[in-house]
């Protein structure tokens, strides 16, 4: 698959090139593998069929999802989060926090890590609930187990590893410790289509997804329908290469660029 072949794909779903530029690579064979399977050698074909069966369209949609994350991913985050973010809930007997595209898990239990350590200065701190959304099965299927390879650790001290996991079901692999698993719900759920949970959340993390791999008219209507389930005031956390769709306002940036409070 050439790359206008690609891109004829994307604009399919109006999804952005930029954002996948770096990353096509790996997308590409995804999709070249469902087209052998439905004998499709034409990109023409493969979307005409698409459009004829919606479980293709969802399928080849999950295949475009693109999984790339660690634990603790931008560090300087997880360092203002216990420090300027979290306390501003102290009040709240629960946190209720929304990972809206959680991959496989990674930056789900880096909350829990977070959050737990906090708990030792402030035990009296929320209840903790966590609902974590992903299109691709396989992410969620991967996160609900909850283990992992070295590769997704490498930013996390060791201490913490000793800490908050165990020895996987591989030789090398590290599991998260089952407590840690406590108080999420894990849910599939499509950003740009779906509507959003009813309830408000104080947290949102809205990280390295639709901001960066959907086309700006798409993108827009995705970001206004997940931050209708944001609280007042409430947090908005994205991508640190992230910014806000134009024309966004009602959002005040605190501690870092890409952390912002709603406003009253």
């Amino acid at each position: 698959m050439n790359d206008a072949q690609f891109l004829k794909l994307l604009d399919y779903f109006s999804f952005s090139w930029a954002g996948y530029r770096k990353v096509r690579k790996g997308v590409k064979k995804r999709i070249a593998r469902h087209m052998d399977e439905l004998g499709c050698r034409d990109m023409d074909v493969y979307i005409q069929r698409l459009e004829i069966d919606p479980q293709f369209r969802l399928y080849c949609e999950r295949l475009l999802t693109v999984p790339i994350s660690r634990f603790l991913r931008d560090r300087r985050l997880w360092e203002i989060l216990p420090d300027k973010i979290l306390p501003l809930f102290f009040d709240k007997k629960s946190l209720s926090v929304w990972s809206a595209g959680c991959s496989g898990g990674e930056e789900v239990y880096s909350l829990k890590i977070i959050w737990e350590m906090l708990r030792e200065t402030y035990p009296d701190f929320s209840d903790l609930n966590v609902t974590a959304c992903d299109l691709n099965l396989e992410n969620l299927e991967r996160a609900q187990k909850g283990i992992y390879q070295p590769s997704s650790l490498k930013t996390v001290d060791l201490a913490l590893i000793d800490r908050f996991f165990e020895k996987g079901p591989t030789r090398k692999s590290l599991a998260v410790k089952s407590y840690l698993k406590k108080g999420i719900t894990w849910e599939t759920f499509n950003l740009l289509h779906d509507p959003p949970p009813s309830k408000a959340y104080d947290i949102i993390f809205l990280r390295n997804n639709i901001l960066t791999y959907a086309a700006e008219d798409l993108k827009l209507a995705g970001f206004n329908s997940v931050i209708s389930a944001l609280a007042d005031p409430g947090i908005l956390i994205i991508g640190a290469k992230e910014h806000l769709p134009e024309g966004v306002t009602g959002f005040e940036s605190i501690g870092l660029p890409y952390v912002f409070q709603k406003n009253l």
